[in-house]
């Protein structure tokens, strides 16, 4: 019975961590593959779930770009939905 809970917080965890790298990038308009890195690292996410978020990032306009580079790029803040 433990066992089926564990499952349950990792279906969560993975949620929530996807979710943070999700919610990161829809408001600076870009995430870096290293906070992707840092964020998900131990959490054991799934591949499948990173390569879905960074898939979704197209459709949202979000880039992938290391800092570095997004220094160099004019970030236009999104707007706060209504």
């Amino acid at each position: 019975m433990p066992n089926s809970k564990l499952k349950i917080d990792q279906e969560e965890l993975t949620a929530k961590t996807i979710r943070r790298i999700f919610n990161r990038g829809k408001r600076k308009g870009y995430v870096s593959p290293a906070y992707i890195e840092k964020t998900i690292k131990g959490k054991n996410i799934p591949s499948e779930a990173v390569e879905e978020l960074i898939a979704s990032f197209k459709e949202e306009e979000i880039k992938l770009m290391d800092d570095a580079q997004a220094a160099l790029e004019p970030i236009v803040k999104k707007k706060r939905g209504r």
